[in-house]
């Protein structure tokens, strides 16, 4: 039996990126020498007329969707790899000291940019942190140029990955 590390893990994934079901492919044929082939959920294939092709493909067609959507390794480093040091912990689990060993590798998934996330829910005329004009009062903007936001304090506010 083989032991597998994860660089060997790694390096025999592939990756097929698929952000929108189009459907499964369907073909007909009207007996007129006319061969139509479509996506069934995202239609807009192409055809083929005799001899002549007609490529009548937009952007987000059936058959060319996810070629041309926004994939999430556009956003995320999916295979990051970090050394693991070994460490001398206490019985309290404490680490007492980082060795210079490396005790394996882990997987890391992590975001391509990072910022920190400001919320602006707080700003309005109630909390004397915006002023409206008399009129266009719709039109104030609320935001990182022209108020402070806050730091989310509970973990469970903000904008996640699921």
């Amino acid at each position: 039996s083989k032991t597998y590390t994860l660089e060997d893990t790694l390096s025999e994934t592939s990756t097929v990126y698929w952000r929108v079901d189009p459907g499964q492919m369907s073909g007909s044929n009207s007996g007129t020498s006319e061969f139509k082939n479509e996506r069934l959920l995202i239609q807009n294939g192409y055809s083929v007329h005799g001899t002549l092709s007609f490529d009548r493909q937009a952007p987000y067609g059936g058959s060319v969707v996810n070629d041309n959507a926004m994939q999430i390794d556009s956003s995320l480093n999916l295979f990051g790899v970090e050394r693991v040091p070994k460490k001398r912990k206490d019985k309290f689990n404490n680490t007492i000291l980082n060795e210079n060993d490396i005790a394996g590798k882990r997987w890391v998934i992590q975001p391509k940019w990072e910022t920190p996330m400001l919320n602006f829910a707080n700003i309005s005329a109630d909390n004397n942190n915006i002023t409206y004009p008399t009129t266009f009062s719709e039109s104030v903007p609320r935001g990182i140029w022209h108020q402070f936001g806050e730091i989310p304090k509970d973990p469970s506010t903000g904008v996640f990955l699921e």
